[in-house]
């Protein structure tokens, strides 16, 4: 009873000092701006479900704890939703949820804060695939596409001059995509065609050295092997048989002088090594004398037949060896700076897929073709196993030396106007400019920028036909830096950009 009597006693007393305070200030009371929260009951502190409504001790006899009801914090309001569109197309539009003709489910589109930047004003509708298309009302080109906004952007702050801008759905639907400009050794690349044909230097023309008359001839078509050392034909000649009864006389008067003039003689009218000593071993003439081949090959041309009378001038027989080839090709003009001797070539046929020979440029021409515009190239490939075969078309690829970095661009980036060439620059942000360039080599899906572009910009690679015209409209080109083509003085700007 005294506990409880003293704990009364003092809640009294507080009151009572409360009082007064309120009476000598006036009757006003000041209220603490960071009043404490309200307490909601009291728990246990190692049991959460032993809750109490005044403070006390829990079964375990540790003092009881308060629970304050937290402070409501303002909530931020959510943004006002103006339509749900479809994931896939945002011109499909419904007032309230729901699922895409795709079957996914429509996404909210808000109304944007008011103190945002304000979207432009809309100029006009055009077609997607042809910009002179212009309407003032959304709807559709001739051909089914949904038209695009044009905005204006002549007023928008922080824009490029002489750039464009368009929002993200009309990059999505025009198919916009961009590339950047690289700045590495340009690969370059010759690829060409051309066809097989003898190595001249491994060919043999047969011509008769006396008048006569052609017996035992061994080779009857184009196309027949011959080997070395074999028989190609017999020959009779008076002049032949002449020569050698001379020569047999100058043996017999044993005079070493004319000796070998005879013998000399008989070399010069085609008689061989072979034959000459057979006559010297018998002392006999021979009123035939055989021709012999001098190398492996194959008859190429034969304009003979046996009987057939035969003067020095006639070319009867031609032999050819393909153990080496030669493969005559064609580069454009263009590509003719690249090339130099002992450069490697690679060819494939399509006789033998998948198989490649590797030879060198022989013999570079040094007048173009005046009706082709283009350098004839010689190369030289080995044939050991003969699968190469004269007048076989190939395809063929010269790998030349590329040891300097070049600003390059993918060759589809490139707009040519026969006048200018222009490439249009992805500024961020949905930016675009056109901008003038000077070209250079090309290779392998890339092409040299000389003058025009920095190592650090993006070019567009698709879509940007559309956006060079509509920035044609927008930009001056005459403000433009025009690029002198005909001053080698400047440094090229392709190895520290610039516009």
């Amino acid at each position: 009873m005294n506990k409880w009597l003293s704990t009364i006693i003092l809640l009294l007393a507080g009151f009572a000092a409360g009082y007064l305070f309120v009476t000598l200030s006036g009757g006003e009371a000041t209220v603490a701006e960071d009043a404490e929260p309200e307490i909601l009951y009291w728990v246990a502190p190692m049991d959460p479900d032993y809750r109490r409504d005044k403070p006390g001790q829990s079964p375990m006899g540790m003092d009881l704890v308060p629970v304050y009801a937290e402070k409501k914090a303002a909530k931020k309001a959510e943004p006002e939703i103006l339509y749900w569109v479809a994931p896939m197309d945002p011109n499909y539009k419904r007032d309230k949820p729901g699922q895409s003709p795709m079957g996914m489910d429509l996404v909210p589109v808000y109304a944007e804060d008011k103190s945002e930047k304000a979207e432009p004003k809309i100029l006009y509708w055009v077609a997607p695939m042809d910009p002179n298309y212009r309407r003032d009302e959304p709807g559709q080109s001739p051909m089914g596409m949904d038209l695009v906004p044009v905005y204006d952007e002549s007023s928008s702050a922080g824009d490029t001059e002489g750039a464009i801008r368009i929002n993200a759905n009309v990059e999505n639907n025009i198919g916009v995509r961009v590339a950047s400009v690289s700045f590495e050794p340009l690969q370059q690349q010759i690829d060409t065609v051309g066809h097989v044909s003898f190595d001249q230097d491994k060919l043999w023309h047969v011509h008769p050295r006396v008048e006569g008359w052609i017996e035992n001839l061994s080779v009857t078509a184009e196309g027949d092997k011959v080997k070395e050392g074999t028989e190609l034909f017999s020959i009779y000649s008076p002049t032949l048989v002449n020569a050698q009864e001379e020569f047999l006389t100058a043996l017999k008067r044993g005079g070493r002088g004319i000796i070998e003039s005879s013998k000399r003689r008989l070399m010069a009218l085609g008689v061989s090594t072979r034959q000459i000593k057979q006559i010297e071993k018998t002392r006999k003439a021979s009123h035939r004398v055989s021709i012999y081949a001098k190398f492996t090959g194959y008859i190429t041309q034969l304009k003979l037949r046996e009987g057939q009378y035969v003067r020095p001038a006639d070319k009867i027989m031609t032999v050819g060896n393909i153990k080496t080839v030669w493969v005559m090709t064609e580069v454009f003009e263009r590509q003719a700076s690249w090339l130099k001797m002992g450069l490697s070539a690679s060819m494939s046929t399509a006789h033998a897929p998948g198989r490649k020979w590797l030879g060198k440029i022989d013999h570079i021409h040094p007048f173009l073709n005046p009706k082709t515009r283009t350098m004839r190239v010689r190369l030289h490939y080995d044939n050991a196993d003969e699968a190469l075969k004269p007048n076989m078309f190939v395809k063929v690829t010269i790998d030349t030396d590329s040891t300097e970095s070049v600003i390059s661009i993918p060759r589809e980036a490139l707009i040519r106007t026969g006048k200018q060439d222009r490439v249009v620059l992805s500024l961020g942000d949905g930016q675009y400019k056109s901008v003038a360039v000077l070209p250079g080599r090309e290779s392998r899906g890339a092409i040299e920028i000389i003058k025009g572009l920095q190592q650090s910009d993006t070019v567009v690679t698709s879509a940007h036909f559309l956006l060079d015209s509509e920035s044609s409209v927008t930009a001056d080109f005459s403000r433009l830096t025009p690029i002198d083509y005909d001053n080698n003085d400047n440094s090229n700007t392709s190895n520290n950009g610039g516009h």
